[in-house]
């Protein structure tokens, strides 16, 4: 199992600011919690960064993810948005 997103309230501008920023030994460095990436420069948030604010996780979600039937049979219904098949 892998962790793809991790929703959080705010984003911090770089690994330094994170409190998910783990330093594991001296030899090794800096390690990111989700997913153990090695942080190289704790000075930029990187591309595999997986912090995304709440609109963030939906705009990814919706429009993004290959979302199961369910997902968007219930995104469809919570959000009144009709289907592609039904605007026609």
């Amino acid at each position: 199992m892998n962790i793809i997103k991790v929703i959080v309230d705010m984003l911090p501008e770089y690994c330094a600011e994170c409190s998910y920023r783990e330093v594991v030994t001296e030899q090794i460095g800096e390690k990111c919690r989700f997913g153990w990436h090695k942080i190289d420069d704790s000075l930029i948030r990187p591309d595999w960064c997986p912090l995304v604010t709440h609109n963030e996780a939906f705009d990814w979600m919706f429009f993004e993810s290959k979302a199961t039937q369910y997902i968007v049979d219930k995104l469809h219904k919570e959000f009144g948005l009709r289907k592609e098949s039904e605007e026609k």
